[in-house]
């Protein structure tokens, strides 16, 4: 991947993220809308989101980067391209598989997050050429 394509992925993931940013600041009135909800949720609901973000984001980042650094320390032949697609392919199916409810109805979502990264990144080395990054 070139430094353009990755200045272009990000470029266009701060504009979504800005966008949204801007969508969302039209529905609150305060920083306490912000920040607390106004208030107007209880303890244990704000206990059982955080618990679920934290879960969330952890099962998020452990699909994406686990595969990634178990093949970058046990395969020598890991590509740049391979590891770009591992950590993207793990990332959008845990967000898929939560989003759709089959973590609820099949099997939670690291199982096949972790397999179809590690998958993703074995035949995407095996099809591209190690490069020398330094």
């Amino acid at each position: 991947m070139t430094e353009q394509t990755i200045a272009g992925v990000f470029f266009v993931y701060v504009l979504v993220m800005l966008g949204i940013g801007w969508a969302t600041s039209r529905q609150t009135q305060s920083p306490l809308d912000f920040f607390l909800a106004d208030r107007s949720l209880n303890a244990w609901v704000t206990a059982i989101s955080s618990t679920a973000s934290s879960e969330s984001a952890w099962s998020g980042l452990g699909t994406s980067f686990g595969p990634l650094i178990l093949f970058t320390l046990y395969w020598k032949k890991t590509t740049q391209q391979g590891a770009i697609a591992g950590m993207l392919t793990g990332f959008v199916t845990t967000l898929v598989w939560k989003t759709t409810g089959l973590s609820d109805s099949v099997i939670y979502e690291r199982v096949p997050a972790f397999i179809l990264s590690s998958l993703e990144i074995y035949f995407v080395s095996k099809t591209t050429k190690v490069s020398d990054l330094g």
